[in-house]
């Protein structure tokens, strides 16, 4: 600030004050004072008194590119003769010296301040200026220069791992055949049921039917079986990525620079997320429709935070149906979705009318499809939520499922390294700035996973290990999927301590830790389900009905009384397991099987003729 020519900055101000009126400009407070390059400090005040504002909107009324025509004139005022240096003295974003700016601020008559307002606290940084961006810096990482690809590769390695091992693992649920069949009969005219005639919800995902059923409207002559098994696949991974490129513009909004890392997306080394990424159900959707929400409502903020007001909450249109999707990806991920849609109102225009045009994007496509469900179906949720008593309480089967997921894999080291030095540092940092859009996007993903959980853990969990509580892990983990390690050697020791830690418990768990009950069942009732019916059909990847029907007499059921009797196509079977839900497994993938063995499904089977498989 010693180069800074007081009396050169005043005469541009006092000329381009010729042009915008006074009264919109913006009172800078002083704050802190930091080593920059002129540029910064003109860029700085610039913002503060909104004269790029101005000029955008003036351009934007005469059809022109407003940020590249307020960027072009900043540029030849920054360049100007009389002291200005384009070069910054520092890379590190940071709040200018207000001597000028207080200067400056006495000028303005009647000055306004901005509806964000400044920064509460002297230790509150300031956010990446527009310059950089114009400088091209915002294509490439924060504060990074030579590592640039080096920090895209490590981004990029976890994502190609689940990638490459849940392809290797590839194979189709039993329950998946189901969706299989409701597709089916809707193409052959029968309308989304399971069997002919019988108006019952079978599928608990109506995103997911919608999914399979455009695929294979796309593509016919693919097995629906392996369109579920490819789409799945590819909806997690792609979650996965959208994941990491909402908490890359996260952090970096925040304005924390440096080398990038991957960090939450420790759920690559999570065996289960292998297992359900291409087992023909609803997750790798689940996966996507986290990863999509949070990608919008960075990518939002990061646009707002550009804009001379908030936009209203159904701006753009898309964020706010994006973020009604969840109940139709599944009920149970209404919880999610809600704190999703209140970081949304946060960021938006505080206004009635912002509020309730985003509530009526977000609600629109739900409510439609709940009256649809309830004129169709006559029920209001799916039939599986009946079936499954989604609203009892059974706590201790609950924690006994969680404790067979998080306490076999020792989840809970990563996820408290994680909290305390990356998540929980950035949340109480924004607090203290007041800047309540930022925090309440840290925060509605972790509190909407941890209350998902909550959720599983009430109604008992499932049979399959692990699989009703992957969508909350990748909640949780989301906003810290990649970080950012800082420049000073305090922060960056502090950021690298999670990071080493969660290399080593990545490497650990894949190799050291197996399932004590692989391709069985567990005592408690939970299966391995992908060993058990890799196993069960003596296929390597079972993705089509074929691999369950070529299936060679072995001796892998289980009778009610314990002892073993093999299993027989078409011949009298015993019970698989007597769950201690009271609840028995019916041989879903062989009923499936003899129902869609024949060339149409146009009229309903005799009950009389079904396959005794369980009996």
């Amino acid at each position: 600030m010693e180069q800074v020519d007081q009396d050169a900055l005043a005469l541009v101000v006092s000329s381009i004050f010729r042009f915008v009126d006074p009264a919109g400009a913006v009172a800078a407070r002083a704050e802190d004072s930091r080593r920059l390059g002129g540029s910064r400090v003109l860029d700085r005040i610039w913002d503060r008194l909104d004269i790029g504002a101005a000029i955008r909107r003036s351009a934007r009324s005469r059809r022109l590119d407003g940020d590249a025509v307020e960027r072009f004139i900043f540029t030849l005022v920054a360049v100007s003769p009389g002291g200005w240096s384009p070069r910054p003295s520092s890379s590190r974003p940071g709040c200018p010296s207000m001597a000028a700016a207080r200067s400056l601020a006495t000028r303005s008559a009647t000055a306004k301040p901005r509806s964000s307002g400044p920064s509460s606290s002297a230790h509150c940084a300031e956010r990446p200026s527009s310059t950089a961006t114009a400088q091209g810096q915002g294509r490439r990482l924060v504060g990074v220069r030579g590592h640039t690809v080096v920090s895209w590769a490590l981004v990029a390695a976890p994502i190609l791992a689940i990638a490459a091992l849940a392809w290797t693992r590839r194979w189709m649920s039993d329950d998946a055949f189901i969706n299989v069949r409701v597709v089916q009969n809707i193409f052959a005219g029968h309308g989304p049921v399971f069997n002919v005639d019988e108006r019952v919800e079978v599928g608990t995902s109506t995103a997911w039917l919608a999914a399979l059923s455009l695929r294979h409207a796309v593509v016919p002559f693919v097995a629906i079986s392996q369109v579920a098994v490819v789409l799945g696949l590819v909806s997690t991974v792609a979650g996965l990525a959208l994941g990491s490129g909402g908490a890359y513009y996260l952090w970096r909004h925040v304005g924390r620079g440096g080398f990038v890392l991957p960090l939450g997306t420790i759920v690559a080394a999570l065996p289960p997320f292998w297992d359900f990424a291409t087992s023909g159900l609803e997750t790798g959707l689940t996966f996507l429709w986290l990863g999509a929400c949070f990608f919008a409502l960075a990518w939002r903020l990061g646009r707002a935070s550009r804009a001379p007001a908030r936009p209203a909450a159904w701006r753009p249109l898309w964020v706010a149906v994006l973020v009604g999707l969840g109940p139709l990806v599944r009920p149970d991920l209404v919880l999610v979705a809600a704190l999703l849609g209140l970081a949304l109102l946060v960021q938006s225009r505080p206004t009635w009318r912002s509020y309730l045009g985003g509530a009526t994007a977000a609600l629109a496509l739900p409510v439609l499809y709940e009256v649809f469900r309830t004129g169709y179906y006559a029920a209001l949720v799916p039939n599986t939520a009946l079936a499954k008593s989604a609203g009892a309480a059974l706590w201790s089967k609950g924690l006994t499922y969680l404790d067979d997921y998080a306490g076999l894999y020792l989840l809970a080291i990563p996820l408290l390294g994680v909290a305390v030095f990356t998540w929980m540092p950035a949340v109480l940092a924004q607090g203290r700035c007041r800047q309540w859009p930022e925090s309440a996007l840290l925060l509605a993903p972790v509190l909407g996973g941890l209350l998902h959980a909550l959720y599983v853990v009430r109604v008992g969990g499932d049979f399959m290990h692990g699989r009703f509580l992957l969508p909350a892990t990748f909640a949780v983990l989301m906003p810290t999927f990649v970080v950012t390690v800082p420049r000073g050697i305090v922060s960056r020791l502090a950021a690298l301590a999670p990071v080493v830690g969660v290399a080593v418990w990545a490497v650990l768990v894949p190799t050291q830790v197996l399932l004590p009950y692989q391709g069985t069942i567990g005592p408690h009732g939970i299966a391995d389900e992908r060993g058990f019916y890799l196993g069960y059909s003596g296929a390597a990847h079972p993705t089509v009905i074929g691999d369950y029907s070529r299936r060679t007499p072995r001796t892998t059921g289980f009778c009610a009384g314990g002892r073993r009797e093999p299993w027989r196509i078409g011949a009298r079977t015993c019970w698989s397991i007597r769950r201690r839900r009271t609840q028995r497994r019916t041989g879903t993938a062989w009923w499936v099987a003899w129902a869609t063995s024949a060339s149409t499904v146009s009229k309903p089977a005799p009950r009389s003729s079904l396959p005794t498989i369980c009996r």
